[in-house]
């Protein structure tokens, strides 16, 4: 005969089954994810080098987020089982294997904001560097330029940005390079300020 379960336990235990779901169907999307970056790396061919570095550079963290889905996965499998055996040391292993998570995922969180801040940083002065290297025709030029074309944005922080860069005092002009420009025809610092 089964026991009889009272309501909290029911609460308790759907709960459980849940959460486990969620890591299956967590689990399910990394891998999913994963395995289709990889695909587009190995499928694609790009139009340019820039694209093509940015994605190879991206397999290994394909790789990283298949793992994670496979842990997502085997953690779901687990709580399940945990869940309707009713096993003690289950219980307590997976009460152990989510405490863990949880104190991983805060420390990812934290390493990544603080790379974050300071890629920001480190971006900010390659831009920098970049720009007073820019004279339209030089590998660094094209990048400035792809870079701006692509992201729709001018300089570092705005138009401005170039008052201080040799192509500035070059042209003669107060232009800003042509990739900063909405309007060609009129492609001034001062035409900038309304884009």
């Amino acid at each position: 005969a089964l026991p009889i379960l009272d309501c909290s336990t029911l609460i308790a235990k759907a709960l459980l089954l849940l959460l486990n779901i969620a890591f299956w169907a967590e689990g399910v999307l990394f891998i999913g994810f994963g395995g289709h970056s990889i695909y587009l790396n190995v499928k694609e061919e790009y139009s340019d080098d820039y694209l093509y570095q940015l994605n190879h550079y991206s397999i290994p963290y394909s790789f990283v987020i298949i793992g994670y889905g496979v842990i997502a996965i085997v953690i779901g499998v687990i709580g399940i089982w945990a869940t309707f055996s009713e096993d003690y040391f289950g219980l307590k292993l997976y009460k152990h294997i989510i405490q863990f998570c949880l104190l991983v995922e805060m420390g990812i969180l934290i390493g990544a904001v603080t790379i974050a801040v300071r890629g920001l940083s480190k971006t900010a002065d390659t831009i920098h560097n970049i720009m007073q290297e820019y004279d339209g025709n030089n590998a660094e030029s094209q990048s400035m330029d792809y870079g701006q074309q692509q992201q729709l944005c001018c300089g570092v922080q705005s138009y401005i940005d170039w008052e201080d860069t040799p192509w500035f005092a070059a042209t003669g002009n107060n232009s800003a390079p042509v990739s900063c420009c909405v309007n060609l025809h009129n492609c001034t610092l001062r035409s900038q300020e309304h884009t």
